[in-house]
């Protein structure tokens, strides 16, 4: 007896309502790439700290030897303890800016009249004075470490008591004259009295490692001068053509000079105008897209060859590393910090580029996308975490920006969300296609079994043998 079956299998509505969602988490994913920013993503671990001043190591005084200083008649005043004096040329010799700030160096000058109120509570205290020069000696004998001479002198203020500071130090800047602007850091000794050059009554006198002319302020540059910025020596010499070039180092000390060894006029030149673009009329992003993107192959060959040109503008476009500042010593353009801030560049195989800024860098975090508004400075070779050299160019910028979209006009957005509606269009369509689709399967599988009983009903009806 022949039995129907049903061999045409329609598609299951499981397997169609299947497909359908899976179009619709399509469709999302696709929406959602397309019209929704991508984040950062999850932060990776550090073994280094992002933003943070260059470490440094404060010297510690001997308080018990200082106790022994005495300044409060006039026949302590008239002289030196000579022990306390040596201890603190040795240990004035370690201090730089960035210790000074970390010792707590005053932003200002301290009152002389608060001091002399007070000698006791500033007795091994870091100070500061600008002013003329009245005397200063040649190098005397009697330093506590070999190699070393003190120098004596002492400096007019236009602060009250005669305005004078009694110095001793351990070295002095070539060429500096009775006159000229000076600024003398060092401890706070105890105070002095002299009845000879200078003429003073309880004037302090302050122990360091050196006396340094005090430029003169700048007025703000406004055009960079060739002239300047080629007294740039970075000790790099380019080598060969094409795009094998390399370079040969013919002063490895000035190829490696840092941003504090490369505190000098051509900086401070570079670093001044940047300054001044900042918040100009020409700062704008639009102004700035109109300059090339410091991204190819072709321009690190340039800065190989000696072929950039100082000064030059660029865009850098990178990833936010880390950032390391330190305490300024006296310049004419007023920064009162330096930065180092080390951005990869992904369109140079993450190439590392530092970026000198004469300001506290601080608030950014691993990652972060930049576009730096900076110009081509010099060269510098550094040392890379995997033990090899590697030279890279050193920019300058006024300050460091995050990276920022170019806006979009009506046409963009227009495009944007007519691509997202054509899609949603076209699943819409499929849609429909495939419900068209399922209900012609339908029929057919629905004509097919009519036919197919109807076949059966006749066989089982006529009898066997039947012609």
């Amino acid at each position: 007896m022949i039995t129907p079956t049903t061999r045409f299998r329609p598609v299951s509505p499981l397997r169609e309502w299947s497909r359908i969602i899976a179009a619709g988490v399509l469709l999302a994913v696709v929406l959602f790439a397309f019209l929704v920013p991508s984040g950062s993503g999850r932060r990776p671990k550090l073994d280094f700290a992002e933003n943070q001043p260059i470490e440094v190591t404060v010297p510690q005084l001997d308080r018990e030897l200082l106790r022994t200083v005495r300044d409060a008649t006039p026949e302590d005043r008239l002289t030196v303890e000579a022990d306390a004096l040596s201890h603190l040329l040795e240990k004035s010799l370690g201090v730089v800016p960035t210790v000074a700030e970390a010792m707590g160096r005053p932003a200002e000058p301290l009152a002389l009249s608060v001091l002399s109120g007070s000698p006791e509570s500033y007795r091994g205290a870091w100070l500061w004075y600008s002013g003329r020069l009245g005397y200063l000696s040649p190098g005397k004998s009697g330093h506590p470490l070999d190699g070393y001479k003190v120098y004596e002198g002492f400096v007019e203020t236009d602060d009250g008591n005669d305005g004078v500071v009694m110095f001793r130090t351990s070295m002095t800047e070539v060429g500096l004259h009775v006159g000229d602007w000076v600024r003398v850091e060092g401890f706070f000794l105890k105070l002095r009295d002299s009845h000879v050059l200078p003429a003073a009554n309880r004037a302090p006198l302050l122990v360091g490692s050196e006396l340094v002319g005090e430029p003169k302020p700048w007025p703000p540059v406004e055009q960079l001068d060739p002239a300047m910025l080629a007294m740039v020596r970075d000790g790099v010499f380019g080598d060969g053509d094409g795009a094998e070039a390399g370079f040969r180092v013919t002063d490895e000390q000035d190829a490696r000079a840092d941003l504090e060894a490369s505190q000098a006029d051509a900086l401070w030149h570079l670093a001044s105008y940047a300054k001044h673009r900042c918040g100009g009329p020409t700062d704008t992003l639009e102004a700035w897209r109109a300059f090339p993107a410091f991204n190819r192959a072709e321009l690190v060959r340039k800065v190989r060859t000696s072929e950039l040109a100082r000064g030059a503008p660029f865009r850098l476009l990178g990833s936010f590393v880390m950032s390391r500042w330190s305490a300024a010593g006296p310049n004419p353009i007023g920064a009162s910090h330096w930065s180092t801030v080390w951005l990869t560049v992904p369109d140079l195989g993450s190439k590392m580029i530092p970026v000198w800024v004469p300001a506290k860098v601080d608030g950014f975090r691993y990652g972060d996308p930049l576009e730096v508004r900076a110009h081509y400075f010099r060269r510098m070779l550094y040392d890379t975490q995997n033990g090899s050299t590697a030279l890279t160019p050193v920019f300058v910028a006024g300050r460091i920006d995050r990276y920022t979209g170019t806006p979009q006009t009506t046409t963009i957005i227009a495009l944007k969300y007519g691509f997202a509606a054509a899609i949603a269009g076209i699943v819409v369509l499929l849609f429909l296609l495939n419900r068209k689709d399922k209900e012609r399967s339908e029929e057919t599988a629905k004509h097919v079994a009519d036919r197919r009983r109807k076949r059966v009903d006749v066989a089982v009806t006529t009898p066997s043998g039947t012609t």
